[in-house]
């Protein structure tokens, strides 16, 4: 995905990583899961990934 959207999205998708890893992790009990406050902070990342991605899409050539 990086390899397609960076430049121009690579700020707002850098947080993608993590709370994807933070997301697998909560399907494990051995790890701790994402917290309220996790989930609030992390939202409005999310929901930029989402917005960005979407103008992007009818104007990227099938990778």
């Amino acid at each position: 995905m990086r390899a397609q959207l960076d430049p121009p999205l690579g700020k707002v998708l850098a947080p993608y990583g993590r709370i994807r890893r933070q997301r697998n992790d909560g399907d494990y009990l051995q790890e701790q899961p994402a917290t309220p406050e996790d989930v609030h902070q992390d939202l409005p990342l999310c929901q930029s990934i989402v917005d960005d991605t979407e103008k992007m899409l009818g104007q990227m050539p099938t990778y």
